[in-house]
């Protein structure tokens, strides 16, 4: 499961540097701002949920985030009509000003 995590970690980055070109170090400031984030939120809520229902709750509840998750991330990806066939999560972007 290590391995897996470490492969995804460039192509997330990638992904971020792409969603503002202009601004690297700020992208990637918020990316891991976000991940790190994300940890916290999920170890609180875990936490809280094991110290009132037990360790039986954990997992159902975890299972909903990765649902909710998936369909955020296949919602975000799919590509649209009004950019031309390119996926949603992305701006446009142009060389020109």
């Amino acid at each position: 499961m290590v391995a897996v995590r470490l492969g995804l970690s460039p192509v997330m980055q990638a992904a971020v540097l792409r969603a503002a070109p202009s601004q690297p170090m700020l992208a990637m400031a918020l990316g891991i701002s976000g991940l790190y984030g994300g940890s916290a939120v999920g170890a609180a809520v875990g936490g809280r949920l094991f110290d009132q229902h037990g360790s039986a709750a954990v997992p159902a509840v975890g299972t909903g985030f990765l649902l909710v998750a998936v369909l955020c991330a296949v919602r975000g990806t799919r590509p649209s009509p009004s950019r031309g066939g390119r996926a949603a999560s992305y701006p446009a972007t142009s060389s020109r000003q």
